[in-house]
């Protein structure tokens, strides 16, 4: 089973129903570098046969901001490698052999603010490594709630308006997930990383933002 940051691409929308559907399907690799633990850093880049030179400076440029991200979070050991995708469906995720991260390249020309970009990946890899530490997801969902709650208020600003680039994070879900969650009691927590999950995986024919509303 494929573990997807819940930050998804957008296909395509229609605004003034608030429909937003989100990309579906894995990228193309172009490269790929593993994680070096140690010295909080990623190796060179091993780049694939058909990559444009444009598809290879976006992934040095994605490959800066994990770096950035993976200086943020408690690290752990193991062989762990990253590969970066064109046209992949989602900012990051982790494919069903547990090897490693899929990481979208496109990113770097659909996103007009990148002050919160290296604290969103940071998200990712919290995410990614509770997950191939063998935490359950509801788990993995609740540390990425207190790293956010324990954010300083210009850095929650800085990852919101990250977050609110039409091309990311379809429909807002992430965003308002951080958002709704934050300082709240457990209970209301745990309802909404259960619509966080089942959200994530079905595109709705309508606008849900009072659905959202009502699990507050």
């Amino acid at each position: 089973m494929i573990m997807r940051f819940p930050v998804t691409k957008l296909s395509h929308s229609i605004p003034e129903k608030g429909i937003h559907v989100a990309k579906r399907g894995a990228g193309t690799e172009i490269a790929r570098c593993s994680i070096d633990f140690q010295n909080a850093s990623l190796s060179g880049l091993s780049i694939a046969e058909n990559a444009s030179q444009d598809q290879i400076k976006k992934a040095e440029k994605v490959k800066a901001w994990i770096e950035e991200g993976l200086r943020l979070v408690p690290t752990m050991e193991g062989d762990i490698t990253i590969e970066f995708l064109t046209n992949h469906d989602c900012l990051m995720d982790l494919p069903d052999d547990g090897a490693g991260f899929r990481c979208d390249v496109d990113v770097v020309d659909e996103i007009e603010d990148e002050n919160g970009i290296s604290i969103l990946y940071a998200l990712g890899l919290l995410y990614g490594f509770s997950a191939i530490s063998g935490q359950h997801e509801n788990s993995t969902l609740n540390h990425i709630i207190t790293f956010y709650e324990n954010l300083p208020e210009n850095d929650k600003n800085s990852i919101e308006n990250t977050l609110s680039q039409l091309q990311l994070d379809t429909g807002n879900i992430f965003l308002r997930f951080l958002q709704n969650s934050d300082q709240k009691p457990q209970d209301e927590k745990d309802r909404l990383i259960a619509w966080l999950r089942g959200r994530v995986q079905v595109d709705l024919p309508y606008d849900d933002t009072d659905v959202i509303t009502a699990l507050e």
